[in-house]
């Protein structure tokens, strides 16, 4: 039996990817309350630039050696937006925005995904290197000025509804319901369902569509991000802005492999100080990566120096008569903690329930990074069998006592970290995921974006156990039987 997809993904493995559900799948990414941007740059307008839109950021990342050019374009709103009363409002223009841009792109062999979140709304756009300003300026024009198709809206709206009926009654939606309401509250707008209910979408016209694009899809809070074998100006034509930066994993070469009893030796000092191919006059106001004895980007916030999303535990326990015991353990991290630390958490958890060969208690279990009111926390979630679910709690409950104590080392520290390497390789490979990953990191500010398979050398086995004590609170639920175990 597989447990249903988590809500939200923003772990870099799975938001890149999708590989592994929430989340993986998702989420993998926006907060669930919007944060502010640092200062930017002002833009540089090219005469006759083709788009006088006043875009927030356009970030780009050249990659000379790819065959097409994908681009992102993210809003920071999204189904928390829809009035109540007409939930699903966000996600139904998104399924009619790209049925819409995938028809009409269709000569230029380009190609449009559209994916929403409480406080998200992403297009991605892949075309061949010829065709790529033309794609994307039509998907700008659906964005801002054509009025949806009627027909295509009602065409949406039998599918999603077909689907949401048939989901009736389905544990795992249940599950996912009741998961929302323990990270967020009952009331919160983020918590209701992203693509609506059978009893909300019937009601929802072309003009409510055009009211979520007008009220949310506005230009000057969009950030865009390019990459592909173009060049800076090809961006700027296009923008009329752009900021140049370094495609994750081409910032240097990758330091030698240390031995399993050495500690990770530091990148050389060039390559921690600058960004190598960065063209002049795009540099950050300060150097993305410092040297090792003075950078704080591996270091949880001290207790105390930042928010958590709570500061109180709480246990939810929902009796319900189905075949599995659906799980989730909420643990608030202070805000400001660094990401990637947090994904490689969030990996080891995995890795530590998900074992070979496989628990036959376990149905499936998986670990997310999740924004909450601006701070983030990690959610480990599981299926299990019914009559195990205490010890399960117990396993899932102190998973990061366990990291804390007793985190890795030596060559099993080396070979976990190799895998987490490789599988972040391998989904930043796809230009589609570059770009998504890049948008939602830039929330953070585009001079704190890391490039990722640089700075998992500096994770290290105290990293990681200061880290997992930095966990706060948990937050808990059960779905599913109860007292079926000796234990419960």
């Amino acid at each position: 039996m597989r447990a249903p997809p988590p809500l939200r993904p923003v772990h870099v493995l799975s938001v890149l990817a999708v590989l592994a559900g929430v989340v993986p799948g998702i989420p993998a990414g926006a907060s669930f309350d919007a944060l502010s941007h640092p200062p930017v740059p002002a833009p540089v307008t090219d005469p006759g630039t083709r788009s006088a839109l006043a875009w927030e950021q356009v970030l780009f990342l050249p990659d000379p050696g790819a065959r097409v050019v994908a681009v992102a374009i993210r809003f920071p709103a999204g189904s928390a937006s829809d009035p109540v009363g007409a939930e699903g409002r966000a996600f139904l223009f998104a399924r009619v925005l790209e049925a819409t841009a995938n028809q009409q792109l269709a000569a230029l062999q380009a190609r449009v995904q559209v994916e929403v979140a409480p406080l998200e709304f992403m297009v991605t756009v892949l075309a061949p290197p010829s065709g790529w300003s033309r794609a994307v300026q039509e998907v700008v024009t659906l964005l801002h000025t054509a009025t949806p198709s009627a027909a295509l809206l009602e065409s949406a709206r039998t599918n999603l509804l077909q689907i949401l009926r048939f989901e009736e009654g389905s544990p795992g939606r249940a599950f996912e319901r009741e998961r929302a309401f323990l990270l967020l509250g009952t009331t919160h707008p983020a918590a209701r369902p992203v693509p609506g209910t059978a009893g909300t979408l019937p009601g929802l016209g072309v003009e409510d569509l055009v009211a979520f694009r007008s009220e949310h899809l506005r230009d000057a809070t969009g950030t865009i991000v390019v990459t592909g074998p173009i060049v800076e100006a090809d961006v700027r034509s296009a923008f009329g802005t752009a900021i140049t930066l370094p495609a994750p994993g081409r910032r240097s070469e990758t330091p030698p492999r240390p031995l399993p009893t050495e500690t990770p030796a530091p990148p050389p000092a060039a390559a921690a100080d600058t960004w190598a191919t960065a063209e002049p006059g795009s540099l950050p106001a300060a150097p993305l990566l410092r040297g090792p004895s003075q950078s704080p980007a591996l270091r949880i916030p001290p207790p105390g120096s930042s928010p958590r999303a709570w500061e109180s535990g709480d246990r939810a326990v929902l009796d319900r008569q189905v075949t599995a015991t659906w799980m989730a353990m909420a643990f608030p991290f202070p805000e400001g903690s660094p990401p990637l630390l947090l994904d490689f958490l969030a990996h080891l958890v995995m890795e530590n329930l998900n074992r070979t060969p496989p628990d036959p208690g376990l149905y499936e279990a998986w670990a997310t990074v999740e924004q909450v009111r601006g701070a983030p926390v990690i959610v480990i979630s599981a299926s299990v069998d019914p009559f195990r679910s205490s010890e399960w709690e117990s396993r899932l409950s102190g998973a990061f006592e366990v990291l804390g104590d007793s985190p890795p080392v030596g060559a099993f520290f080396e070979l976990t970290r190799r895998r987490f390497r490789s599988r972040l390789i391998m989904e930043m490979a796809a230009p589609e995921n570059v770009v998504v990953w890049t948008a939602r990191r830039a929330e953070l500010g585009w001079d704190r974006i890391e490039d990722p398979e640089h700075e998992i050398w500096r994770l290290t086995p105290e990293s990681v156990a200061d880290a997992a004590r930095g966990a706060g609170p948990i937050r808990a639920l059960l779905y599913g039987p109860q007292g079926l175990g000796s234990g419960d």
